[in-house]
């Protein structure tokens, strides 16, 4: 790894961090480790500094991303990766009642700090 690549790899992280779910940025942990470790072990503070000095602002008010089970995202990220429908219960609080679908994957899509996930029924 290389200082550029190490700094790259922070402000990603940082960037990525509370824009998309908690469960999908664990799996960039490892790198981000290394990263950090490397900057740390550069005997000049010039890179170590300069990640002081910059800082991502996102636009606007970040939503509140809903919570959901680690293992519910891990099924969706693979349907959608690998064009398999899943099944799935949702409870109406308007109607009272669980309805039940069949979803075929379409794709995901990151818009600030929520993620989307688009079916067809």
């Amino acid at each position: 790894m290389d200082v550029s690549s190490a700094l790259n790899t922070i402000l990603v992280n940082e960037y990525l961090l509370g824009i998309i779910p908690a469960s999908l940025l664990s799996q960039l942990s490892p790198q981000l480790n290394r990263a950090k470790s490397f900057i740390q072990s550069q005997s000049d503070d010039t890179y170590s500094n300069w990640l002081e000095k910059v800082k991502i602002v996102l636009d606007g008010k970040l939503l509140v991303p809903a919570q959901i089970e680690s293992g519910s995202w891990d099924i969706v990220c693979e349907a959608v990766m690998s064009n398999k429908v899943v099944d799935v219960e949702y409870y109406s609080h308007s109607k009272d009642k669980v309805h039940s679908y069949t979803l075929h994957p379409y794709g995901l899509m990151i818009r600030k700090s929520a993620t989307y996930c688009a079916w067809v029924l």
